[in-house]
């Protein structure tokens, strides 16, 4: 670590960068690089240090949301979590899953984190589960089932680590 600070801090506003919405709720940098973040209501933007991209319900499928974290896999297919389910980016369109198509126990995404392969897990107002071969799968016997988890992490051991609320 260097002796003394050498942060540079770049300040990002609509009045000087062509951004969609002040209130940013998520970021992630990719393996290329690439700044992703997430919005409250104005979908995903993409920053390469050279062009803004911007994805929301009136150019792509990724429909109205908030999204809460953004995460992407070894493959570097971006992750994102949101109040209406999770959302698989491959950069070039969006794909949900949800109660309704999964077996997500919440569309309330919670925490995402990468796992081993192209795992992930994922933690919701409702439980823990993971997502390996684009399937959600619950765990048996989980003491996190039905609990607000407020995140997830993954040791050097493998082992995985939940932080709940329990009600």
């Amino acid at each position: 670590f260097p002796s003394h600070d050498t942060s540079i801090f770049l300040t990002y506003y609509q009045k000087n960068f062509p951004i969609p919405d002040n209130y940013l709720t998520a970021l992630h940098i990719d393996q290329r690089d690439i700044k992703w973040m997430g919005s409250a209501s104005m979908g995903l933007i993409r920053f390469d240090e050279k062009e803004w991209s911007y994805f929301n319900s009136t150019n792509s499928n990724l429909p109205e949301c908030y999204i809460y974290h953004i995460t992407s896999d070894q493959n570097n297919i971006l992750w994102l979590g949101t109040n209406v389910g999770i959302y698989r980016f491959n950069g070039n369109q969006f794909q949900a899953y949800t109660i309704e198509n999964s077996a997500l126990p919440s569309n309330r995404i919670t925490s995402l984190r990468p796992g081993i392969g192209d795992t992930i897990y994922v933690g919701t107002s409702q439980g823990v589960c993971f997502i390996t071969d684009n399937q959600v799968h619950r765990f048996s016997n989980c003491p996190a089932d039905q609990q607000w988890v407020n995140d997830c992490a993954i040791a050097s051991s493998g082992y995985l680590y939940v932080n709940t609320t329990f009600s």
